[in-house]
């Protein structure tokens, strides 16, 4: 059984190495991120495996991940600063579900909304890391 529902996005906005104010997020805004699928478990261990620039990249948590949501727009519900980077499709995030540890949240940016998943399902991978 799925659950949907629709959270509003934080304030965002970005600058060169998309940086998101709200968290002090910088984004790995590359093409490779609508071209990964991954589990959970796997797609956790790719973004900390990342050597871009800096270390400690990480999968961002499912209110970091909304941030980026734009709701006046649609397949896909993203910013436009990502819009060559985002699928129409679910993107995990590293919050897991607290009503069921075999799932985790992820957001739909086909229409913004945010859903939990199993674990082992594929999505798509946005990794963060700390400005």
């Amino acid at each position: 059984m799925k659950f949907f529902f629709l959270l509003l996005p934080l304030l965002y906005t970005s600058v060169k190495g998309d940086i998101s104010p709200s968290f002090a997020l910088i984004w790995n805004n590359t093409t490779s991120s609508k071209q990964i699928k991954k589990n959970w478990t796997d797609a956790n261990a790719f973004c900390e495996s990342l050597s871009l620039d800096h270390t400690k990249w990480r999968l961002p948590s499912i209110k970091e991940l909304q941030t980026i949501i734009d709701l006046n727009s649609y397949d896909p519900s993203v910013q436009n600063k990502f819009k060559n980077s985002t699928k129409s499709s679910l993107y995990w995030s590293s919050t897991e579900s607290a009503s069921n540890p075999k799932r985790a949240w992820s957001v739909d940016f086909y229409h913004g909304t945010t859903t939990y998943w199993s674990k082992t399902n594929l999505c798509y991978i946005k990794c963060v890391r700390n400005k």
